[in-house]
């Protein structure tokens, strides 16, 4: 996902003072976008940052690199409809990318939101730890450890991007999982994947996983089948290529375990289990 540039541009963001973002959203819902993002106190009367809205886009990996070639900022934030960016999110979301670049060197994908590497026990579902700081539907969720924090996978609410990076979003994944399967392709190029301590809101109603997630899920699993078990934030990859439900993360550890039977195979839809934020258009 990008267009290749003829000149490079330095690994270093901006100074936070002159940085401006660009953010792309696959439009599905006109009057969500505006009661949502195009009202983020973030991006009001003065703003620096531009919003490329892709409409009727086939899939999340044509929408976003549509919007890829439009953009005309370094850091490319993709970023849901139903997304609100608070007053002074965009310094804060540069001061931690700087921040997290300083300790972990290029970082391929970043994001609010996440999980780590899939924890597995004897007699016991997989399960996995949750990272980030997010208010999703209301609540707040914080977990894991003290931000910025790396992270396996970053939920697809909001991923930040670098226009000039090597990664490329996978058409045949549709609307779903597109974000771990950019995150894998960081770490597989060594490029960090890290959560931010940028707080924002997630206002989707959304709050079942529709059947389309299962077509996604099998291109997933078959793409990435050298590095499972592999969790999301809403559900884990087991050695098997089987895939559950991620559940409620516990309060103490933000461990979250798998829960139910697979879904793949399954046709109906299937209730999200509160605590996490897995997100669809």
């Amino acid at each position: 996902m990008g267009v290749d540039r003829s000149q490079s541009k330095t690994s270093e963001v901006p100074p936070v003072h002159e940085a401006s973002l660009s953010l792309i959203v696959c439009l599905s819902d006109e009057a969500t976008l505006k009661a949502n993002l195009l009202a983020s106190p973030c991006l009001g009367p003065g703003s620096p940052h531009e919003v490329i809205a892709v409409r009727n886009a086939p899939s999340a990996a044509a929408g976003l690199t549509l919007g890829w070639a439009r953009a005309r900022n370094d850091l490319i934030v993709c970023v849901h409809q139903d997304v609100v960016l608070p007053a002074g999110w965009d310094r804060l979301v540069v001061d931690q990318y700087q921040r997290a670049e300083r300790r972990w060197g290029p970082i391929g994908v970043a994001g609010v939101y996440g999980v780590g590497e899939v924890v597995e026990s004897p007699g016991q579902p997989p399960a996995a730890r949750r990272i980030g700081r997010v208010v999703d539907r209301g609540r707040l969720l914080r977990d894991g450890p003290e931000l910025p924090a790396a992270a396996v996978t970053l939920d697809e609410l909001l991923l930040i991007l670098r226009r000039d990076g090597p990664l490329r979003a996978e058409p045949a994944l549709g609307f779903h999982l597109y974000g771990a399967d950019l995150c894998l392709q960081a770490r597989e190029r060594g490029l960090a994947v890290v959560v931010l301590d940028a707080l924002c809101h997630h206002n989707s109603r959304s709050l079942a996983l529709p059947a389309a997630f299962s077509a996604s899920a099998e291109v997933f699993a078959r793409k990435w089948a050298h590095r499972l078990p592999v969790a999301t934030p809403c559900a884990v990859f087991d050695r098997d290529e089987r895939v559950f439900v991620l559940g409620n993360a516990e309060p103490e550890t933000s461990v979250a375990a798998a829960v139910g039977r697979p879904l793949l195979g399954r046709e109906t839809e299937l209730p999200m289990h509160a605590g996490g934020s897995c997100n669809h258009r």
